[in-house]
């Protein structure tokens, strides 16, 4: 066995595999470290703990998550547009003065564009713009899409109809 490989991202895909090399989750680790170390003779040799380290940092590769429609072939125009209503589970969700209000069951949610961004984002692209906003969501006005999306912590490139707000990396 040359090796192990330890994955904790439960969305995590492998799109090839090393052959003989396991694949294991995090908390299978110990077992598999230890099965593979057992057999070996003790070395008497101080554990370089910082080079082990700075290997593994150098060799991390982050799981980079790809939206839906591109993941499983599915067409933008496919999805259900409009604000999603927790109550009644339709997209009967309009804003008025401030507020979403659903036509189909009228449950109020302030917060209803939170979801609707989230889906956005898991579904579509990592990045939307204004009118992108407004197409997904079925709301009418540039001006309350943009107090919308300044409310949040995005990373944001480009100048009036170019701009583009994005989910911020982490580091």
């Amino acid at each position: 066995m040359n090796g192990l490989i330890v994955y904790t991202a439960n969305q995590c895909l492998f799109h090839s595999k090393p052959s003989g090399a396991p694949i294991c989750k995090t908390y299978q680790m110990n077992d598999y470290l230890y099965n593979i170390l057992r057999p070996l003779p003790p070395d008497p040799a101080p554990l370089k703990i910082n080079k082990i380290k700075r290997l593994i940092e150098a060799n991390h590769s982050p799981y980079v998550r790809r939206p839906l429609c591109e993941t499983y072939k599915i067409a933008y125009g496919d999805l259900q547009k409009g604000v999603y209503c927790a109550d009644c589970k339709g997209y009967q969700v309009v804003r008025v003065k401030r507020n979403w209000v659903c036509l189909g069951c009228g449950a109020k949610n302030s917060a209803a564009h939170h979801f609707a961004l989230q889906e956005y984002f898991s579904y579509v692209d990592d990045s939307l713009s204004n009118k992108e906003f407004r197409e997904f969501c079925l709301l009418g006005s540039a001006d309350i899409a943009k107090r919308i999306l300044s409310q949040y912590d995005f990373a944001v490139s480009g100048d009036n109809k170019g701009r583009r707000y994005h989910i911020k990396k982490e580091d």
